[in-house]
């Protein structure tokens, strides 16, 4: 027969969990429920919700020692057996569901982790967790979701819909690059026949971007020639700064702490060639006049200063990391993508999300447009419903034209009647015609 207490502590966990998925409901942090797991947790959402909350509430309330509660690591798998060999110690493994209570007291959360799966098998995996890349990086290749309690107290939870960290009963988000960077590949419309390639490049630019320096407070930016070395782009700097002591990809996990270290120390901007060569830093841009006029200004010196040397070099893209965490990208001009920690982005992109159900259903045809005003070269597409001579009659409701403004610099581009949706992307210059066949080119 079991203890009292024992009745007691099931009883008080099982409503902490409760109050901790209202916390999470109530607060906005959507890292339960299947879209947030990785596909081989996202099978079995309910199971993993039971231990993504059983481990944060013994995140938040473990047993307190001389009057602090330890650190603490946990990863949530589908199944032990996929992850790579070596991973676990072997002398750590267990099977019995309720054996992973033994091996909490062995891990710290930052070099050691308890491994768990939805078989309720469970082991120890030494393996580091210091910073949020680390647990990006773990997210995907694992497949994980991720627990923390950190040195300070506060808790850090990994899954695909990005980390969230937790203060006491306050969170915040840092959410997933992926939709941002499938979004921005789209649009770009990028040359070369390597996408997918270059679409993980990106991404872990963008994820160093986020993860490492923004938590860090190490403001930067970063120029990264889409399309040629990034020579040419140099001529649009009034001083072309440093060449590195040696050679570092910012594209590479391996060498992006260098890249760091180094940005902490320097101020100025970074130019990188198309494969993640950084090529010179503590550069110093410079707009033309036209620049100056057209592109007005926005946020600080850093964020006016890319907006208007993007405006001029429409082959680069511009990251701009805030020392206070937001990371906004630059394109032609064009604000073209925000990472924010905050629950809401209220700056304006010419990234559109077109709900796919419509663009299948009704359409979009593609019209070449130029700015009378800064003359920037745009894809504008214009999602109609076809003509049904049957509704029209006297009770049919004119729908409202939609204007379409120009993404650099706000200008009106036209007004399109009767559409449901007015999509405008900036035509890039390795995009040689505009579409005819009803889909970008």
């Amino acid at each position: 027969m079991g203890h009292p207490d024992d009745t007691l502590d099931a009883v008080r966990n099982a409503q902490r969990r409760e109050r901790m998925a209202l916390e999470l409901s109530q607060e906005g942090i959507p890292i339960l429920g299947g879209a947030a797991y990785p596909e081989p947790l996202r099978n079995e959402p309910a199971l993993t919700d039971d231990l993504l909350l059983e481990e944060l509430v013994h995140a938040r309330h473990s047993p307190l020692h001389e009057g602090i509660r330890p650190r603490y690591g946990c990863l949530i798998v589908a199944d032990l057996a996929d992850l790579p060999a070596g991973v676990l110690d072997p002398h750590h493994l267990v099977t019995d569901p309720a054996a992973h209570l033994t091996l909490r007291p062995l891990v710290d959360g930052h070099h050691t982790v308890v491994v768990r799966d939805l078989a309720g098998r469970a082991g120890v995996a030494i393996t580091p967790v210091e910073g949020e890349l680390d647990v990006v990086d773990l997210i995907r290749t694992w497949k994980a979701v991720s627990i923390q309690r950190l040195a300070d107290g506060r808790i850090r939870v990994g899954t695909e819909a990005g980390v969230a960290l937790a203060d006491g009963g306050d969170w915040s988000l840092r959410p997933s690059t992926g939709a941002v960077m499938r979004d921005l590949l789209h649009q770009l419309n990028l040359p070369g026949d390597d996408r997918m390639q270059r679409f993980a490049h990106l991404r872990s630019l963008l994820e160093f971007c986020f993860h490492a320096l923004s938590p860090n407070g190490i403001g930067a930016t970063l120029v990264v020639s889409l399309d040629k070395d990034c020579s040419a782009l140099l001529h649009g700097a009034s001083d072309t700064g440093q060449s590195p002591p040696l050679a570092i990809n910012v594209f590479e996990r391996d060498e992006q702490q260098y890249f760091l270290n180094l940005l902490a120390a320097n101020d100025g901007a970074c130019f990188t060639d198309p494969d993640g060569q950084l090529r010179h830093y503590t550069v110093k841009l410079k707009a033309t006049e036209r620049a100056m006029e057209l592109m007005s200004e926005m946020g600080g010196t850093r964020h006016t200063s890319s907006k208007r040397f993007s405006f001029d070099h429409p082959g680069a893209l511009v990251v701009v990391v805030s020392a206070d965490g937001p990371v906004t990208l630059f394109c032609a001009g064009a604000k073209v993508g925000r990472l924010t920690s905050a629950r809401s982005d209220d700056g304006t992109s010419w990234i559109a999300n077109t709900p796919s159900s419509v663009r299948l259903t009704l359409g979009t045809s593609w019209h070449h447009l130029e700015c009378p005003r800064c003359q920037t070269p745009h894809l504008v597409g214009v999602t109609a419903p076809e003509p049904n001579p049957a509704r029209q009659d006297a009770t049919s409701t004119p729908r409202e034209p939609i204007q379409a403004a120009c993404a650099a610099c706000g200008t009106t581009l036209g007004s399109f009647e009767s559409a449901v949706h007015v999509e405008v992307r900036i035509r890039m210059p390795w995009v040689a015609e505009p579409p005819t066949d009803g889909s970008p080119s």
